[in-house]
């Protein structure tokens, strides 16, 4: 069996490219944490994903994290639902990338029920299915 790790080299073509971000960012000094799919994933089921998305972070903005099995700071749940939501509402962004933001608020929220105050009630149909299920 494989590691997460070496799962996501595969993918990638490059091992431990992930932990060489996570060491540059770091030795930065700069309060960072991830944010996209490496963030969702460390919260729900993991997908695939072949970027790293990070932002510099205000200290104490960021959750302790796990993604592949590396220790990474990602941002805390809430933040991350409200970025996803303003995402998944831009009406200029890509369909594609709308119905993505959207497919990961559902995620989040499978496994995370408390974040369905968060989300505007006809905002995304499949979340409101899940409030009539608790």
């Amino acid at each position: 069996m494989i590691s997460a790790e070496e799962f996501l080299g595969g993918m990638t073509g490059r091992f431990g490219d992930l932990r060489l971000v996570i060491q540059a960012l770091a030795a930065t000094g700069q309060p960072f944490c991830f944010i996209g799919d490496l963030a969702v994933n460390h919260y729900a089921e993991p997908v695939a994903t072949l970027d790293a998305d990070f932002a510099l972070a205000a200290a104490g903005s960021a959750a302790a994290g796990q993604v592949f099995d590396i220790p990474v700071p990602v941002a805390r749940l809430d933040d991350l639902v409200q970025g996803k939501l303003w995402a998944g509402g831009d009406p200029r962004r890509r369909q594609s990338k709308r119905a993505k933001d959207e497919a990961d608020i559902l995620r989040l929220a499978e496994n995370h029920p408390e974040v369905l105050s968060m989300i505007p009630l006809g905002q995304i149909p499949r979340v409101d299915t899940l409030r009539s299920t608790d």
